[in-house]
């Protein structure tokens, strides 16, 4: 995409402007996290068979690394109640959502 624009002593070329088109959305892991808000343990269900799963607190700190497979039952008992951002990665594409543990 090339788009030039001019207006007096001014001038804009922008070139090269990427834009998200449905294609874009095949990198995003589809998936299904339940229960969500839990308590004790939370199962994700993704399309293939395994994949990284990495939870974050709300303060950006790490607190669990893991090889997990699709609709297993992951525990969550050792965390404390909050906000915490979770990433599923795989061959299929990347899933970053928002975990609540009451």
């Amino acid at each position: 995409m090339y788009t030039h624009y001019e207006s007096g002593d001014e001038s804009l070329n922008l070139e090269n402007i990427m834009t998200l088109a449905i294609e874009d959305f095949d990198k995003f892991l589809q998936h299904n996290v339940y229960p969500n808000p839990t308590n004790n343990t939370v199962t994700f269900e993704f399309k293939g068979n395994s994949a990284d799963l990495k939870i974050w607190n709300i303060l950006g700190e790490e607190v669990l690394e893991k090889r997990i497979v699709s609709k297993d039952s992951q525990s969550v008992v050792n965390l404390r109640s909050g906000v915490y951002l979770y990433q599923i990665k795989n061959g299929h594409g990347v899933a970053k959502r928002k975990l609540i543990i009451y």
